[in-house]
């Protein structure tokens, strides 16, 4: 199925690496132009969600992928993401595909993705500590 390939694609690149310019493609062959990604507080469009996966990428965020299931209609999915800062979240979704292309996610907590997309994604440092 061509959409799991294009939702396991996106999410791989998310290893530490965070390559912004292969993230941006993956994210530009995966995304319907009318994206709506669903979170606590309402959708995101496909543009804030732009912004949001620069951000991610940017910040040092990465994800396990634990879970991808093939359903009609779409993709089931289950990831664990590694925030700069040391912690992790499960997230759960559903992503809806039309004509080919990711339409819509549905996590199974949308408050779950306000973590992710309200707030800045500080980019981990290693600060050596002299004495």
């Amino acid at each position: 199925m061509s959409e799991m390939r294009l939702m396991t694609t996106y999410f791989s690149l998310y290893d530490g690496e965070n390559d912004w310019e292969k993230i941006l493609l993956a994210a530009n062959n995966l995304a319907h132009p009318d994206l709506r990604v669903t979170t606590g507080k309402g959708d995101l469009n496909r543009e804030q969600w732009m912004s949001s996966i620069e951000k991610f990428a940017k910040g040092g965020l990465t994800c396990d992928m634990l879970k991808f299931e093939a359903v009609p209609g779409g993709v089931k999915y289950e990831v664990r993401v590694h925030f700069p800062d040391g912690s992790t979240q499960t997230n759960a979704s559903m992503g809806e595909f039309k004509d080919g292309k990711l339409i819509h996610v549905q996590p199974s907590e949308p408050s779950s993705y306000n973590k992710m997309f309200d707030g800045p994604i500080e980019q981990k440092t290693d600060v050596a500590v002299q004495q």
